[in-house]
C-alpha cells in the first residue's frame, strides 16, 4: 500500500484531478489505491497458482480446464443480467433505497444465474459428445449462483469504500491459492481443480456477506421490489446484449481453438491468454474506481469532463505500451520460468496476443464515454460487429495459422469496433482529438492560472 500511495501522490503532482478538488481527489485516489492493492494481490496469487496448476496438469488437461471455464464464461452475461453498472449508478443516486436496490439486484442475479446454467447445459449437450467434458461444464456452471452475492462488492464501490471489499478479496485469494496448492501436493485429478473455482466463489461470497453485516447493514432487510426490477431490467437490456458481445470477445477464441485443434493446443493458447489477462484488471479497475467522477464531471462541467477523458486515454495508452513491451521481449523466459518447458509452444502466440492490450485499454475509456452519453445502442452495434469479426476470423485463421491465427483474430477484433465507434458519428470523431491529446500528455501539463490543457 505504501508504494501505491507514493505513485498516486506523483499522479497528484501532475494535476490529474484538479487541485481545487482536494477532498474529492483524496477520496477517489484512496478508493483506487485500495482497489489496485486488492486486485494486484488477487491477480498475482491467481496467476502464479494458475502457472503451477498448468505445469502440474500439462498442456492437454490444462487446455481442457481452460476450455471448460471459457465455455461456461460465454454465458456470464445471463448470470449478471447487466445489473452491475445499473446498481452502482442507482446506489450513487439513491443511497436511501439501498435495501431495495440490493435485494432486487440480488434476486435478479440469482434468476439470471439459473438461466445461465440452463443455457450452458443445453449448449454443452448440443456441442459436446464427451460425457466427461459435459460433466466438468455442468459442475463449473454452479459458479454463477455463487457469484450473485457480488452485489455487496458493488455496494462498497458505490460508497467509495472499497477497502472493505478488498480486505475480503485478499483473504479469499490467499485461501483459494492455498486450496489449489494443496490439491497439487495431493496429486488430485482435473475435476478437483474445476471444483476449486466454485470454492473460490463460495469463500468470497461468504466473506462479503460477513463484511456487509459488520460495516453496512443486514441482509435480512433486503427486499425484492417488482417495479424496481422492471426498471433495472429495462435499463440494463442494452448492457445485457453488450455483455454477450464482450464475453464472445474474451472467451470464444479459446473455445474454438479447443474444438478445432484439440486440448493440447488449447493449453498452449490458454497460457498466452492467461499472461495477457493478468493485466486486464487495470482498465476495469480504473473504470470502476473513477466512473462516478467522470459522470459527475459530465453533469457539471463539460470542459472538465473532456479533460478527464483525455487523461484516461493517455494513461491507458501508455500503460498498455509499458506493460506489453517487457512481455514481448521476455516471453521465452516468462514461459520457461513460470509454466515449464512443456509450454514453450505458447511463446509465439503470447508475443502477438499481448498487443491486444492497446485497443482493449483505449476501448475501456471510449466505452465509459459511450455509457455516460447513453449511446448504448451504438456501442452494442459495434461490439456486435466486432464479435462477428472475431468469430469469423477465428474460423478462417485458426485452420491456417493455428493458435497464432487466434491471437491475430483477437487483436483485429478488438481494434475493429474501436475504430468503428470513433468514426460512426461527428461527436464520436471528436474523441480522436482527446485521444491524441492524452497520448501526447497535453492534459497533464499545467498552464498559467492553474488551468489544464
Amino acid at each position: 500500500m505504501r508504494y501505491i500511495n507514493k505513485i498516486l501522490s506523483l499522479i497528484k503532482r501532475l494535476h490529474i484531478w484538479e487541485l481545487k478538488e482536494t477532498e474529492g481527489f483524496k477520496k477517489y485516489t484512496a478508493n483506487i489505491s485500495w482497489l489496485f492493492f486488492g486486485q494486484l494481490v488477487s491477480m498475482a496469487a491467481a496467476f502464479f497458482v494458475s502457472a503451477r496448476v498448468a505445469a502440474y496438469l500439462g498442456p492437454s488437461d490444462y487446455g481442457l480446464l481452460s476450455y471448460v471455464l471459457s465455455a461456461v464464461g460465454l454465458f456470464s452475461f445471463l448470470g449478471t443480467l447487466g445489473v452491475d453498472s445499473i446498481l452502482v449508478r442507482e446506489l450513487v443516486k439513491h443511497r436511501e433505497h439501498k435495501d431495495a436496490l440490493l435485494g432486487t439486484s440480488f434476486f435478479l442475479k440469482v434468476f439470471g444465474s439459473l438461466l445461465a446454467m440452463v443455457a450452458v447445459c443445453l449448449a454443452a449437450l448440443l456441442i459436446e459428445k464427451d460425457r466427461w467434458t459435459f460433466l466438468l461444464i455442468f459442475v463449473s456452471s454452479f459458479i454463477f449462483l455463487l457469484q450473485s452475492i457480488n452485489v455487496v462488492s458493488l455496494y462498497f464501490q458505490s460508497m467509495v469504500q472499497s477497502q472493505y471489499a478488498v480486505n475480503v478479496q485478499v483473504a479469499a485469494s490467499i485461501i483459494s491459492a492455498a486450496v489449489k496448492v494443496i490439491f497439487i501436493i495431493l496429486g488430485l485429478p482435473l475435476i478437483y481443480f474445476v471444483v476449486s473455482y466454485l470454492i473460490d466463489a463460495f469463500i468470497l461470497g461468504v466473506g462479503m456477506l460477513i463484511m456487509f453485516e459488520a460495516k453496512a447493514g443486514n441482509m435480512r432487510f433486503w427486499k425484492f421490489d417488482f417495479a424496481l426490477a422492471k426498471k433495472i431490467l429495462r435499463d440494463s437490456l442494452w448492457l445485457i446484449l453488450n455483455g454477450a458481445m464482450v464475453v464472445i470477445y474474451i472467451r470464444i477464441d479459446q473455445v474454438i481453438v479447443k474444438l478445432l485443434l484439440g486440448n493440447s493446443q488449447a493449453g498452449y493458447y490458454a497460457v498466452a491468454v492467461k499472461l495477457a489477462e493478468m493485466f486486464y484488471f487495470i482498465p476495469s479497475l480504473l473504470y470502476t474506481a473513477v466512473f462516478p467522477a467522470v459522470v459527475s464531471a459530465h453533469d457539471t462541467d463539460t470542459a472538465r469532463f473532456h479533460r478527464r477523458l483525455a487523461m484516461f486515454y493517455g494513461l491507458m495508452f501508455w500503460l498498455s505500451i509499458i506493460l506489453a513491451l517487457p512481455v514481448y521481449f521476455l516471453a521465452g523466459f516468462i514461459i520457461s520460468f513460470l509454466f515449464g518447458s512443456d509450454f514453450l509452444s505458447s511463446i509465439p502466440a503470447m508475443r502477438i496476443y499481448i498487443w491486444a492490450m492497446v485497443p482493449i485499454f483505449l476501448g475501456n475509456v471510449l466505452t465509459s464515454y459511450m455509457v455516460t452519453k447513453n449511446l448504448l445502442k451504438l456501442l452494442l452495434f459495434w461490439n456486435f460487429v466486432g464479435a462477428a469479426v472475431n468469430v469469423s476470423l477465428n474460423f478462417i485463421l485458426i485452420p491456417r495459422m493455428g493458435i497464432l491465427g487466434a491471437a491475430w483474430a483477437t487483436i483485429i477484433a478488438y481494434a475493429f469496433p474501436l475504430v468503428g465507434l470513433l468514426l460512426s458519428t461527428r461527436e464520436n470523431m471528436g474523441q480522436i482529438k482527446y485521444m491524441v491529446k492524452g497520448m501526447l500528455f497535453l492534459p497533464f501539463i499545467k498552464k498559467e492560472g492553474n488551468e489544464i490543457v
